[in-house]
């Protein structure tokens, strides 16, 4: 008689399982948060998804700095210091840099956007150089 007791087990249990896959009643809808990446203030320009400001020690702006360190090196181009920095949240993050760099011991200052995708190796979708600076 053990094993009669098992399959009817079975057969109950099966069906309070399916029943709320395929019911056909209201289901309450969960209260999704969206977070805008850049608010509507100064810093993103007044529109969502802009850039907005981004201070020297934020870890997106580092590895620019970094990335574009590695990228420039080769052409005796060391960044100093970070001017100014931006940041867009798109599929990963738009930086962007204007900076004081050194080459043959002249500073300068160059504009830079940086590419961070959310997998894979940072790309250099611009790069600027300005007027020299005296110092």
């Amino acid at each position: 008689m053990g094993p009669v007791k098992s399959g009817l087990l079975i057969i109950l249990i099966i069906p309070v399982i399916a029943i709320p896959a395929f019911s056909s009643g209201s289901r309450e809808r969960t209260q999704e948060t969206v977070v805008s990446p850049a608010g509507n203030d100064e810093d993103s320009r007044g529109h969502t998804g802009g850039f907005r400001t981004a201070e020297k020690d934020n870890p997106h702006v580092l590895e620019s700095v970094r990335f574009l360190n590695t990228e420039l090196g080769t052409q005796g181009i060391i960044i100093k210091e970070v001017r100014s920095s931006e940041i867009q949240v798109v599929s990963g993050y738009k930086v962007h840099l204007v900076a004081e760099y050194k080459k043959n011991g002249i500073s300068d200052i160059l504009d830079a956007l940086i590419y961070l995708p959310p997998q894979g190796e940072p790309q250099l979708l611009s790069l600027e150089y300005d007027a020299q600076i005296n110092k």
